[in-house]
């Protein structure tokens, strides 16, 4: 049988071997197989998916071999891809998860925050870029703490505008009472003159009536005898006569009737009444 089979071997065509140095172990074996060649050992290899692991070296490595070689390929992982699992805006738990469960381990690649700062909880940490490097590194940024500080920014903000708005409200309401003070003022004033401006006009006219009674007095004292029953008739505030009837009214102003009228009747109407009649003259 040992010859048998040695005289198949001998027998057995070389075919072309592929070279798939280079090539993740998933095409290379896609490849050696559509060659014609069944036996493929994986060196190097712990675990994790096929598709990070490339081709570093392979035995043969090309010209021609028998279908039944063995060809053995040495592998490494391809760190390129670790961005393929620690993708930008993923939070850093969730991309270590997906890294591990790939077969990528923590001293495959490098984490670093944005601001330099120590990353504590993962979860509050999301990816901003992967670098292209020999250990790739993963930025990450903590979303947690901007969302906390633009929350404190705009409750400050909402608080200075409420103040700004109480502020305003507190100035315009103390403006309006101002406003009203300084009215009520004026119009008292207004009011102080108008009345000391009747007062003055009341005051003028009873010194004018004063001074026509006086006036008149005089004229009827040179008269005599001859007018002494008239005035004496209408000192009753009756009889009739040609001249005017004067009177005291309550409110200290003199009324004075028009000539020849018969009596008193109507006069300090709207003064509070009579309070003396003064005669006739």
């Amino acid at each position: 049988m040992f010859v048998i089979g040695g005289i198949g071997y001998a027998v057995e065509p070389s075919i072309a071997v592929p070279n798939t140095v280079g090539q993740n172990v998933i095409d290379a074996q896609s490849d050696l197989k559509t060659a014609g060649f069944e036996n493929v050992e994986i060196s190097g290899r712990d675990g994790g998916k096929d598709e990070i692991w490339t081709v570093k070296s392979q035995d043969p490595d090309g010209g021609q071999a028998k279908k039944s070689v063995t060809i053995t390929l040495t592998v490494e992982k391809d760190l390129s891809r670790v961005r393929s699992y620690a993708e930008t805006g993923m939070k850093l738990d969730k991309a270590k998860e997906a890294l591990s469960d790939a077969g990528y381990d923590a001293g495959d690649y490098k984490i670093e925050s944005d601001t330099g700062k120590a990353v504590v909880k993962e979860s509050n940490w999301v990816i901003v870029s992967v670098s292209d490097d020999s250990t790739p590194v993963v930025t990450v940024h903590n979303k947690a703490a901007e969302e906390a500080a633009k929350k404190k920014a705009a409750e400050e903000k909402a608080a200075a505008e409420k103040a700004a708005a109480e502020k305003a409200a507190a100035e315009k309401a103390a403006a309006e009472k101002k406003a009203q003070k300084e009215a009520a003022r004026k119009a008292q004033e207004q009011k102080a003159a108008e009345e000391a401006a009747k007062a003055k006009q009341q005051q003028e006219q009873q010194a004018q009536q004063q001074q026509s009674q006086s006036t008149q007095g005089g004229g009827s004292g040179g008269s005599g005898q001859s007018s002494g029953g008239s005035s004496g008739s209408n000192g009753n505030g009756g009889g009739g006569g040609s001249g005017t009837l004067s009177a005291v009214c309550e409110d200290g102003t003199t009324s004075v009737s028009a000539p020849g009228a018969p009596n008193y009747r109507g006069m300090c109407s709207g003064h509070g009444g009579i309070k003396q009649k003064l005669g006739r003259s």
